[in-house]
């Protein structure tokens, strides 16, 4: 877009939800999820992306409380219906690094809040966009903050 003389980039917000199990283990999380996404880009429009990753982390307790900084890394497996779009070059790896809280509800019972930030590293289709379209390779970038909130039950305490 031409805007007084300069080319003004667009950014596009890519909005998500979805579904997150994890499991739990002292010093390492490992986890799955389905994100829905929902975006102005027709690429990532009513797309699904099914991701698998893990993270490790050192836990200080605290009475009922776990707090933990982590580091982890994420791939994620694009799925959608449009014939036109080469899922493979859609797949993606993140780095992620942030902070957990366990707190602990009753014996066995636990919630916990994730807070990541996540760091991508481009996929084939970006890398081929940023070749074409370098004014708005901006647009592709999809680094930024998580928030996870889950519930977890303790298999192993008595």
């Amino acid at each position: 877009m031409e805007y007084g003389g300069k080319i003004k980039e667009q950014f596009d917000t890519i909005y998500s939800g979805g579904i997150f199990v994890f499991f739990d283990a002292y010093y390492f999380n490992l986890d799955f999820d389905l994100l829905f996404l929902n975006s102005a880009d027709y690429v990532y429009n009513d797309a699904i992306l099914c991701g698998i990753g893990g993270s490790f982390k050192y836990p200080f307790k605290l009475r009922s409380i776990i707090i933990y900084p982590l580091i982890g890394a994420k791939y994620h497996i694009y799925m959608t219906s449009s014939p036109e779009i080469n899922k493979k070059d859609l797949n993606s790896f993140r780095i992620n690094i942030g902070a957990g809280i366990n707190y602990s509800i009753k014996k066995r019972i636990y919630v916990s809040f994730i807070f990541l930030y996540n760091l991508k590293i481009n996929n084939a289709y970006e890398n081929n966009v940023e070749d074409r379209f370098t004014a708005v390779n901006a647009k592709y970038s999809t680094h930024g903050p998580e928030a996870r909130f889950a519930v977890g039950f303790n298999i192993l305490e008595k």
